[in-house]
């Protein structure tokens, strides 16, 4: 993994079954390189007002938290599209990877 200007980059192949690696190379630089309360992972398509964001961030706890867009009315789980974590959960998912279900 390197970093060059504002992109990181992972030496994986970028396909669907090597996502989760991806996701954890990703969490991994994030703990162990900076210093940020959270995480924002989004898309290309995605239209996003950094402002809000923020704002709706400073208002919420920084304990194990997860955020995300619901891809549907009552949808028991968030959209890949934007996922928001914290830095203690991205630590948390780090330290019990090896319990991560594969498919």
């Amino acid at each position: 993994m390197c970093l060059h200007e504002n992109v990181i980059e992972i030496g994986i192949p970028d396909v669907y079954f090597t996502l989760r690696w991806k996701l954890l190379g990703i969490l991994k630089y994030f703990v162990e390189e900076t210093n940020a309360d959270y995480i924002f992972m989004t898309t290309t398509s995605s239209y996003v007002q950094p402002e809000l964001l923020m704002k709706y961030l400073s208002e919420q706890e920084r304990n194990d938290s997860y955020y995300g867009a619901e891809p549907y009315l009552n949808a028991c789980f968030a959209s890949g599209s934007n996922r928001i974590l914290s830095r203690s959960l991205a630590k948390k998912v780090l330290q019990n990877r090896s319990n991560w279900s594969v498919g």
